[in-house]
């Protein structure tokens, strides 16, 4: 694709260990790459189906996954 865009996909994107998460990302991206977030929340659907969605959108793919059988 090689738009620029490294997305991650994740659960509540405000709490604290994903928010720091999220800030350690954005500086080691610098300024190559644009950070796209994907917040989930707790729906497995909901994020197989951001999955499916952002592999052809985006250079990259970064998770914090649920840890869902399904996906």
């Amino acid at each position: 694709v090689k738009n620029g865009m490294v997305a991650l996909v994740m659960e509540h994107t405000n709490d604290f260990p994903q928010a720091a998460l999220v800030r350690g990302i954005q500086s080691e991206l610098g300024e190559n790459y644009n950070l796209v977030l994907r917040d989930v929340g707790e729906d497995p659907h909901r994020e197989a189906e951001q999955l499916r969605k952002l592999v052809e959108q985006v250079d990259g793919i970064l998770m914090y996954p649920l840890s869902h059988e399904s996906n």
